[in-house]
Order: structure tokens, then sequence, then C-alpha cells
């Protein structure tokens, strides 16, 4: 799931208990999402739980946008030596 994803998931389902008048505020999403995170998230996660004060949920959700947009660029470079390296038969 995409960071995307996640963030339209937690926002449907705090519209769904708006609909029954459970107000879900700011905090409590980002704590939620916060929460649900992958481990590949743990640094932002430590980070954010370190401040005395919660970004809002669009500057939690662009944090976590760079670090997917950064681990997919990380995981393609690896890709593209492995293959480059397995073209060249293994020979430098």
């Amino acid at each position: 799931m995409t960071v995307l994803d996640y963030s339209a998931k937690i926002k449907s389902i705090s519209d769904s208990l708006g609909t029954i008048n459970i107000n879900v505020d700011e905090d409590e999403m980002v704590q939620v999402c916060l929460g649900g995170l992958a481990q590949r998230f743990d640094p932002i996660r430590m980070t954010i739980l370190a401040r005395e004060n919660p970004p809002s949920l669009f500057d939690l959700q662009s944090m976590l946008l760079v670090k997917e947009n950064h681990v997919r660029t990380k995981t393609k470079m690896s890709e593209g030596q492995i293959f480059f390296l397995n073209s060249n038969g293994g020979q430098g």
C-alpha cells in the first residue's frame, strides 16, 4: 500500500465515523497514521513522537511521501546495479 492509499484510507474511516457523529481530530488521525506505519518509516515515527507538537496530517503525509520516494529510488538503483553486473557476466 502506498502512502497516498494509506492516507486516503485513514481519511475515509475518519469521514465514516463523522457520519455517525464521532469526530476524529487531526492529532488523532496523525497518531493513527503513525501507529500503522510499516517498519521502514520508523525513523520518521521516532522523530515525530519526540516532538512536542505533532505535525499536521498534510505535513506528515509529505514526510512519508519523501521517504517512500527515497526507498523506491534506492530500490531501482540497486536493481539497475544488479542488472549491470549480470549483463557484464560479473566482470568489472
